[in-house]
């Protein structure tokens, strides 16, 4: 591909890239905003986690579990 360059160690690993941001610089801006703000958002994936979880129990608590022997009659569930 052209405008990628990758710098390479003395191992011959790939430690870096090089965009051409005249080619990729809409997809660079993306990217780095969405590293940053995930680094700026710490306090926010707590949050994130903890509406998880609260989802979670709210589901556990407002759910029941059918009987063994209930079977799905989709004719039925279209008659009504």
């Amino acid at each position: 591909m052209t405008g990628i360059n990758y710098i390479i160690n003395e191992q011959g690993k790939k430690v870096a890239v090089m965009l051409d941001l005249t080619e990729y610089g809409a997809i660079w801006e993306d990217f780095y905003e969405k590293l940053t703000s995930s680094a700026r958002s710490d306090t926010k994936e707590i949050k994130s986690g903890k509406r998880k979880k609260d989802f979670f129990n709210f589901i556990e608590h407002h759910s029941y579990k059918l009987p063994a022997d209930y079977k799905f009659n989709r004719e039925e569930l279209y008659e009504r």
